[in-house]
């Protein structure tokens, strides 16, 4: 009965959207951008060794799950995860290609003015 409940249902309102929720920001959510996390490893082989990175993670149209990793120590906890924000939103794992993006985008950056400090001489 579920089955043929079903088979109507997706006869009148059409086959289920099963992309709907991949760009859902939701409440388990901690850096605020969907698909990117913030993954800490531990490397056994030395004692007290931990690495913490920003991770960007997808599902392809086939169904296989895809991630980019960015080590705070290599890049930077900033760089790190505008890179893995950068990978979401292309969906590629190719880091040359994010990186030069990066690159490109932090170039473009201008400093911000910052008025001169003002000298007071006192008489």
């Amino acid at each position: 009965m579920a089955q043929q409940r079903y088979a109507e249902l997706c006869d009148r309102l059409g086959p289920p959207n099963t992309k709907a929720t991949k760009d859902l920001l939701t409440g388990r959510n901690s850096t605020g951008k969907v698909g990117v996390h913030i993954a800490h490893s531990v490397d056994s082989r030395w004692e007290k060794c931990e690495y913490t990175s920003y991770c960007a993670s997808w599902i392809t149209d086939d169904g296989e799950r895809q991630k980019i990793s960015f080590s705070w120590n290599k890049y930077g906890q900033d760089e790190a995860f505008e890179m893995a924000c950068i990978a979401r939103k292309l969906e590629s794992k190719d880091r040359a290609v994010i990186v030069k993006l990066y690159e490109r985008r932090a170039a473009r950056r201008k400093p911000a003015k910052r008025s001169p400090a003002k000298i007071i001489r006192r008489k």
